[in-house]
């Protein structure tokens, strides 16, 4: 809604300047120039945004899929199982460090407040003893985790963490929302999974790329500033969507929404309005504070049918997270969550 509004003050603006006039110096007034005509606009989750002039395609050409929009996949109930791999590093920063931790909750629970649902577990590196340190030594970040009792077929909310604190905290606090583990992901009891990790220094340099500093950033272990959002846009079959636009129910004047180069290395592309080729989005600077911490995140695309004016757009799904000062919350939206039957 605020960068529909934005640009509606620029044309409206501009509007307004051309029809006061001017003199050309002989006395006529200077030519009215024409109005700039407004975006075209469509609602999603409530949201109002311009809708993409681009065809949305995913992975291999072909339109996304949109059919779990409203008809969630239907499951079975859960089993335990143990969950374990290695640690996943995004951006810089090439090992894991001594002292991180891995909490599993579920999507109802407060992350930051609760005690986590399904436990909490140290992550091994390669330079502690211990039966995962063999396990670490193997992952090219050298960090690995390993817990009992996860729930298959129930969303989760997997924080990473460091026990660090003031200047020997070196991670930042990593919320990724909607997880979902299902039967037929098991191997012997077993479910391999990659947790995220994000260290200072990535989230330092992807504000200052994407031309939004984030407040408080300075002191990353005071409880005070803004945070992240990040992730990627899919389809219903899991595939990476192009050209999909995404927006949040609590955008303000301080949030930046960028899109990213596509490159194996991404940086924030600004001149992008839509997701490229690698499907990933970022808000910048989103508000923390108590009572507006909790972000609804959309995305969708534009109705590939409609080839003139008042198109609407077709919804990819929505999902609302919270989010902490000094953090970075990832949410890749993959459609509806499955149900339980």
């Amino acid at each position: 809604m605020q960068f529909v509004y934005r640009l509606s003050v620029v044309v409206v603006g501009l509007w307004m300047t051309a029809c006061t006039g001017g003199s050309t110096g002989t006395g006529e007034p200077e030519p009215t120039a024409e109005p700039e005509p407004a975006a075209d606009v469509c609602t999603l989750s409530g949201v109002d945004v311009n809708v993409p002039t681009a065809t949305a395609q995913v992975q291999g050409g072909g339109a996304p899929d949109a059919s779990c929009i409203g008809n969630p996949r239907m499951v079975t109930g859960s089993q335990n199982v143990t969950l374990e791999g290695c640690v996943d590093i995004f951006g810089l920063g090439e090992e894991a460090k001594v002292g991180l931790r891995a909490a599993f909750y579920g999507v109802d629970q407060d992350p930051n407040a609760d005690t986590p649902r399904y436990g909490e577990v140290d992550i091994a590196t390669e330079t502690q003893p211990g039966e995962l340190q063999a396990l670490a030594q193997a992952c090219s970040s050298k960090g690995y985790f390993r817990i009992a009792d996860i729930p298959t077929h129930t969303p989760l909310i997997v924080k990473v963490y460091d026990t660090d604190e003031g200047v020997l905290q070196v991670a930042i606090d990593t919320y990724t929302y909607d997880i979902v583990f299902f039967d037929e992901d098991i191997d012997n009891g077993t479910i391999e999974y990659e947790v995220n990790l994000i260290y200072r220094s990535t989230y330092d340099s992807v504000p200052t790329l994407g031309g939004k500093l984030i407040d408080g950033q300075d002191d990353i272990s005071d409880g005070v500033g803004r945070a992240i959002i990040a992730g990627e846009i899919h389809d219903c079959q899991d595939r990476l969507v192009m050209n999909a636009v995404v927006g949040t129910d609590r955008n303000d004047a301080q949030t930046e929404l960028v899109y990213f180069d596509g490159n194996e290395d991404p940086k924030p592309d600004l001149t992008r309005n839509l997701t490229n080729d690698d499907a990933l989005y970022g808000l910048l600077n989103v508000n923390t504070d108590p009572g507006s911490n909790q972000h609804t995140v959309f995305a969708g695309f534009a109705d590939p049918d409609c080839n003139g004016e008042d198109c609407e757009c077709i919804s990819l799904g929505s999902s609302t997270v919270y989010v902490f000062p000094d953090s970075v919350t990832i949410l890749t939206l993959r459609g509806d969550l499955p149900v339980q039957q």
